[in-house]
């Protein structure tokens, strides 16, 4: 046989063994754990393993019918190819748990390396071995799904009710004006008055006019109701609060009776500032050098320490800084020193041998006057009092109606140590902030200085000891005389409010409320309001003793029809317990704000910081406890996720940031 016959020939064998092997691959399988059968997956059947047989089956009218139908499928389009794959819901809850953590604790570049190493954690868990999740994605998260759902859900708790806002503006590290506003309302799915983050505004400019604008814009945008608004809680600013033309000027146009709430804390913490200049300056330059003295010096804490550690034993805490916004700094500096006095006594009396550093003589020829002590403890002893009201109106979790009851208390604790005592005795507590204390003072050779100011005072010069009495003195007149200049106009009215104190409420015969009635008579019926509150005389069943709570119990309260039975009054009380009592909420979204967008993330959009923002506050518990709604499930898909492009410069600018 030639030699290219014979090669053509096994050619031809070789290629129908292929076809046949490929013929049996389309519907032939093996069996598991028996080598001597084999699966047909047309029919469903088990086959001896053979050849023969094989081919015998594959010959059959049932397997060839089968076949065809099977083939008649494979030609039609799958539902898949023209139906987008979608993510499973434990895939998109792991994600947006992620995304809510990165939100609350770090930057989002972190992500790219947290996504991978949550995906090795577990190999056999499908969730977490599916799970996608880098930085571009985890932004589009953040900005257009948990947040906007946070959002809604806010506007949703708010509904139809009175609120009150909060607004200050800030200048952020890229030197963008911005304003933040917080929102207070009663929220009955939470039973209690809420303050939280609502919104971040960029400032074309800083005038009242362009705030105002973009004040009005935002509620429109997001179905706040402008007649719905109570009050507004803003700072001393001459734009927030002016009388001419201010924001506050603007906004009372459109809204006569709106509460405008001047920032006590802001208050207490000028009018200390204020008062404190009557004592001798060199007391400011000693506070604030002998912090400037160890801020930036390891040497010269090490050597302090030691020094320290020899005299008292310990570790000395540090001064603080004074500050303008950090209103509780002031007191704190001052005890630090007094604490620490005898051993700053001696580092400064060593620097100033060693180092012949004209500052360090300065602070030392300051430290061995005793005088100085003198001031400085009189003031501490004042400014306790101060800054224990100044932290009450800055917590979130005290009764508003009692807090100007505190404010009373702290003005008559002034005038006790200066006013004569028979004055006092005939004022009422509640118009001390209109009396004319100067004309009733005490010499100062009556007032009472404290236990350790006269202990200082032993063995010195007498003359020199009653210049330094009449210095208090006037410190605490000047203290008195700022805080009565700087209490909000309608003092009156936030006073009022404690009518609906809870020992008021359950009293059989009830105070009369018709004036603050009258002030809100845009907000309520007068004459149900008035005749509901009446009847409460009656309620055997309150016993909370929380201002909040008893005014809960009360709106769920019914009739026989199933009915609020005082939902005037309740819910004329709801929407004076939303008015602000000072601007502290704020401030505070401004030093997280500080945080999320800093030095090495300046490039940050101030929506997408508006966005974290909300996040940070509307996460109940934390990232811990977030549990992802239903609507930001639905809300997870291509469409929505990816709908406002995300600014690249952000993801950048993120990428800085591996913490």
């Amino acid at each position: 046989m030639p030699k290219d016959s014979k090669k053509k020939k096994y050619s031809q064998k070789y290629k129908k063994e292929w076809e046949a092997e490929k013929a049996f691959k389309e519907w032939l399988t093996s069996v598991p754990g028996q080598n001597s059968l084999a699966f047909c997956k047309c029919c469903k059947s088990e086959l001896k393993a053979h050849k023969k047989d094989l081919e015998s089956h594959a010959n059959t009218q049932k397997h060839l019918k089968k076949m065809a139908e099977l083939g008649s499928v494979a030609q039609t389009p799958q539902i898949t190819q023209f139906v987008r794959q979608t993510i499973d819901d434990r895939r998109k809850i792991a994600e947006l748990k992620v995304a809510a953590f990165i939100a609350e604790h770090c930057s989002v570049a972190t992500v790219d390396h947290l996504g991978e190493l949550i995906k090795s954690l577990d190999g056999k868990s499908a969730t977490l071995k599916e799970l996608k999740l880098h930085r571009t994605k985890c932004m589009s998260l953040i900005v257009n799904v948990i947040s906007p759902c946070l959002l809604q859900d806010l506007m949703d708790d708010v509904g139809d009710s009175y609120y009150s806002l909060i607004i200050d503006d800030t200048t952020t590290i890229d030197t963008k004006k911005v304003m933040g506003i917080m929102i207070r309302y009663c929220s009955k799915k939470k039973r209690k008055v809420v303050t939280t983050f609502y919104i971040l505004v960029e400032l074309e400019a800083g005038d009242a006019q362009t705030i105002y604008d973009a004040f009005k814009q935002v509620l429109e945008e997001d179905g706040l109701k402008l007649h719905k608004l109570i009050g507004i809680g803003v700072d001393g600013a001459s734009v927030m609060v002016g009388s001419r033309n201010s924001f506050a000027t603007r906004l009372t146009k459109d809204i006569p009776n709106a509460v405008i709430v001047k920032c006590l804390c802001h208050s207490l913490h000028l009018a200390a500032e204020h008062a404190f200049k009557v004592l001798p300056s060199n007391l400011e330059f000693m506070i604030r050098e002998t912090h400037g003295w160890f801020s930036n010096s390891t040497k010269r804490q090490v050597a302090y320490k030691e020094i320290y550690n020899l005299i008292a034993g310990g570790v000395p805490k540090k001064t603080v800084k004074l500050s303008g916004t950090r209103w509780l700094a002031r007191i704190d500096a001052i005890q630090t020193i007094l604490n620490q006095w005898d051993a700053l006594e001696l580092h400064f009396g060593l620097a100033d041998e060693k180092d012949r550093c004209y500052t360090a003589r300065q602070l030392h020829s300051m430290y061995k006057d005793t005088l100085n002590k003198m001031y400085l403890t009189y003031v501490c002893y004042i400014f306790k009092k101060v800054t224990s009201v100044n932290k009450l109106f800055q917590s979130d979790q005290v009764d508003p109606l009692k807090l100007f009851e505190d404010l009373h208390e702290l003005m008559f604790f002034l005038m006790q140590q200066i006013v004569v005592p028979q004055q006092l005795a005939r004022l009422r507590r509640s118009a001390i902030h209109a009396f004319e204390f100067k004309s009733f003072l005490m010499p100062s050779s009556c007032v009472n200085f404290g236990y350790d100011f006269n202990a200082l005072s032993v063995n010195k010069n007498p003359d020199i000891i009653h210049d330094v009495k009449e210095r208090c003195v006037k410190f605490v007149v000047s203290l008195c005389d700022e805080i009565q200049k700087r209490l909000p106009n309608n003092l009156e009215i936030l006073e009022s409010v404690k009518k609906f104190s809870p020992d008021s409420t359950k009293k059989f015969i009830k105070a009369d409320i018709n004036d603050i009635v009258l002030q809100f008579s845009s907000i309520c019926d007068i004459d149900e309001t008035i005749a509901e509150w009446n009847l409460l005389s009656n309620i055997d069943q309150l016993r909370s003793d929380s201002t909040e709570q008893l005014w809960l119990e009360i709106s769920e309260i019914q009739n026989s029809c199933g009915n609020s039975r005082f939902k005037h009054i309740s819910d004329f009380v709801f929407a004076l317990l939303s008015i602000p009592f000072s601007n502290a909420a704020v401030e505070r979204c401004f030093s997280v704000l500080n945080v999320i967008k800093d030095k090495l993330r300046n490039r940050m959009a101030i929506t997408t910081a508006d966005c974290i923002l909300r996040v940070r506050y509307g996460m109940a518990g934390g990232c811990q406890q977030f549990a992802p709604s239903p609507s930001m499930l639905k809300k997870f898909n291509t469409e929505n996720m990816y709908e406002s492009k995300i600014d690249e410069s952000i993801v950048d600018a993120m990428a800085y940031i591996n913490i």
